[in-house]
This record gives C-alpha cells, sequence and structure tokens, in this order.
C-alpha cells in the first residue's frame, strides 16, 4: 500500500470514528492503529493517526458550531427513547451487525418491564449514515404480535419527531430514515490532541451511570447522556458538585428526579419530565445549587 492510500483509508476510517460520536480521540487513534497494522510500521502509523484525528475532530467542532440548534441525529435520539417508553426496547449504534443485534437486544428487557418489540440500529448501519445515506432499522416483536404493527408504531414515533421515513409496510423491509448525521461532541468526546485535558474546564460536574464511574462533565456533556440513558433498564444518572447532588432514576417508564437529603434520612423529588431534569442538571452545573425544590410538585420520600 502506497503512503497515499494509507492516509486515504486512515482518513476515512477516522472521519467515520470522529462522525459516530461515541468514543474519545484516545479510542479512536488506537483503533485506527489496531485496523490498518498490517499495512505499515506501527510506529509510523501511530503518528499518522494522531495528526489525522487532530484534523478530524478539529474540522468536526468547527461543523457542529454551524448544526441547528435541533439535528436529525437528534430527532432520532428523541424517537427512540418515545419508543422505549412505549414498550418498544430502541437502542441506537447497538452491536456489531444485525444477527448480534437480533440475538444480544432481548438482554435489555428487565422481567418487570416486559417489552413488547424492538427496534435498533448497528455499528455498521451507523458508518454507512455517516457517509449520507441515511440509517436503515431493524425492528421485530417479543411477545407475538405481528411485526407489521412494530414497525408502523416505530414509524409514526419517527414522523412525529419530523424525520422522513420509507418503509412499504412489510416485515421483511427494514425501515430506511434519510437524515443528515449530526452528532454533537461535548467534554471528553470532543478533547483531542493538546487539547485533551478537560479538568480545568468551568462548570464541571461528577457524573456517574449505573455501570459506570464518575467522571467530570460540562453541562452540554451532561444533558446529551441524559437524553441518550436507556428508559426501561433502571438506568440513573448522579451529579454531584460542591453545592450538592442531583439524582435521576428510569423508574417503571417514569423519570424520577430527586436530591438526597441523608441528615433526615430521605430525598426530596418527584416524578419529573425531562425538561425538567435538564433545567435542574444545568442549574447545578452553572449556578451550582440544588433547584429540586423550586419544581412544582415534589414531595419527601423517606428512605
Amino acid at each position: 500500500m502506497s503512503d497515499d492510500d494509507l492516509r486515504q483509508e486512515a482518513t476515512e476510517l477516522i472521519r467515520s470514528g470522529v462522525a459516530r460520536g461515541r468514543f474519545t480521540y484516545e479510542q479512536i487513534v488506537a483503533d485506527a492503529v489496531e485496523y490498518l497494522a498490517d499495512e505499515h510500521d506501527e510506529e509510523g502509523l501511530s503518528e499518522l493517526a494522531e495528526q489525522i484525528a487532530r484534523q478530524e475532530f478539529a474540522a468536526h467542532l468547527a461543523e457542529q458550531a454551524t448544526w441547528p440548534a435541533r439535528t436529525d441525529s437528534d430527532r432520532l435520539t428523541d424517537a427512540f427513547r418515545a419508543l422505549d417508553r412505549a414498550g418498544i426496547v430502541a437502542r441506537q449504534d447497538f452491536a456489531c451487525c444485525q444477527n448480534c443485534g437480533v440475538s444480544e437486544i432481548g438482554d435489555e428487557v428487565l422481567p418487570k418491564l416486559p417489552a413488547r418489540g424492538y427496534v435498533f440500529y448497528h455499528q455498521q448501519d451507523a458508518e454507512r449514515a455517516v457517509e449520507g445515506g441515511g440509517v436503515y432499522l431493524r425492528y421485530g416483536s417479543f411477545e407475538g404480535a405481528a411485526a407489521e404493527t412494530i414497525g408502523a408504531e416505530v414509524a409514526d414515533a419517527l414522523r412525529a419527531e419530523g424525520l422522513s421515513v420509507n418503509w412499504s409496510g412489510s416485515a421483511g423491509q427494514r425501515i430506511h430514515v434519510p437524515l443528515r448525521w449530526a452528532r454533537r461532541r461535548f467534554g471528553r468526546l470532543a478533547a483531542y490532541g493538546e487539547n485533551g485535558d478537560v479538568t480545568t474546564a468551568p462548570d464541571l460536574v461528577d457524573v456517574a451511570l449505573k455501570h459506570a464511574s464518575a467522571r467530570p462533565m460540562e453541562p452540554a456533556e451532561m444533558i446529551d447522556v441524559l437524553r441518550q440513558v436507556p428508559t426501561r433498564t433502571d438506568a440513573w444518572l448522579s451529579a454531584v458538585n460542591d453545592a450538592g447532588c442531583v439524582q435521576v432514576a428510569w423508574e417503571d417508564g417514569q423519570l424520577w428526579l430527586e436530591t438526597p437529603d441523608p441528615s433526615a434520612g430521605a430525598s426530596i423529588g418527584k416524578y419529573a419530565t425531562l425538561a425538567e431534569a435538564e433545567q435542574v442538571l444545568t442549574v447545578l452545573a452553572t449556578e451550582r445549587r440544588v433547584a429540586v425544590t423550586d419544581l412544582d410538585g415534589v414531595i419527601t420520600k423517606r428512605w
């Protein structure tokens, strides 16, 4: 492979990884080096991958600054969250391929929260969507209902968020969603090269998720993470700074928002809308105060 061919292949690989918006600069560089290791010596390849990644990160961040407040990718996330809450397990960039996705999606269902069906797109779908071909969704049923019924619900949810849908109504056809892929990068996912240290950024909050240790996040990253948290897996998010703690948890398809009061052996909170949770988390980060009690309808839960 010539140097020009290697650079072209590395650029396409890294550009796709940056656009997908899931992995850090370090992960993208390491994955590129591993993938291309048979084509070039690893030392020179690492230098090349880092150079390309810095350029692609800078270009991505400059472009995302021009995006509208709500992108097609945001609409897709919102549609998937609505489906998840409605009893159709919805997962984005899930599993490596369609066969693995179908075999693994059932593991996302809790016994106490049975689901009627599922919808997902996998890693290869995401990579194609990045290239401009839209995203193809696989859907199906868990409880014996017609797959077409699940597909129709998925299509309706997508249209409700302003997305177009190409689908014949047949269970044998995947749903195609033509869209402009636009995943924003925040915090550590936006950090690269010499700009890789985000621990000194303003308004940082230590955020922990179920099955993930706490790490500092800027407000925009924290809200982005909250919007993508699955709604039917007892998932939770805990945000802490010197002002206090705000916790958010999905309980039986509802969003419970609270601040704990250990001295009273209780929590103050309510079942909240996503907008209310975003508001309280933003206030925690930017105003450094706990604003749960600012909301209407809060109650006290004894432990």
